[in-house]
């Protein structure tokens, strides 16, 4: 090789090496730095899941969903005026009530759908408007699982509709599906 190859070759082989020593430095560093970003947002996740305050009630089942974690699968909002079966003493949740047991969460869900029916709102429409404050996705989750047309009038002894809608907003509110035994025990509590 001629001698101006050499240096030529020496020179961009050092240029290169200096390259790929900076890449492989910021990749590094780039990902410790994602990792950290993902950590952090995995964290706020949780927190706001949570409320921002740690959970004391026992929970049938150690999740981070709210409404499980609450025993309170409708995720019914914290109001002075119900005197709920089940209700914990001191609620740690701030917005939605809290239960000592799933099944008086069920049951809660339960009683507030009657009250509802009872009271006029007998249909997935008026159902859904009440439990969501008018989502429309809402109210098309309910029709797509219950199999009933948003304006179609629910008996209050229609048992079978009913806990279909309760095991429509559990799923909507929680993504956990419930057994019939589940619902079934609550229903005898009610």
């Amino acid at each position: 090789m001629p001698r101006n190859t050499n240096k030529l070759f020496k020179e961009n082989w050092i240029l290169l090496t200096i390259i790929v020593a900076i890449i492989l430095f910021f990749s590094k560093t780039i990902i410790e730095y994602s990792i950290r970003f993902i950590n952090f947002i995995t964290e706020m996740i949780k927190k706001n899941m949570s409320g921002g305050k740690k959970n004391t009630t026992k929970s049938s089942t150690n999740t981070g969903i709210r409404g499980i974690r609450n025993n309170n699968p409708g995720n019914i909002k914290i109001n002075s005026a119900n005197k709920w079966t089940g209700k914990v003493g001191s609620n740690t949740d701030g917005v939605f009530e809290q239960f000592t047991d799933m099944k008086y969460g069920i049951r809660a869900s339960l009683k507030l759908l009657h009250t509802y029916i009872n009271s006029g709102r007998s249909t997935l429409q008026k159902i859904g408007d009440s439990w969501s404050d008018k989502d429309p996705n809402y109210v098309a989750f309910l029709v797509n699982s219950v199999g009933i047309g948003k304006d179609t009038a629910i008996l209050i002894d229609d048992q079978a509709t009913i806990k279909k809608i309760a095991q429509a907003i559990f799923d909507m509110e929680t993504s956990r599906k419930f057994t019939d035994s589940e619902i079934d025990e609550a229903w005898k509590i009610l």
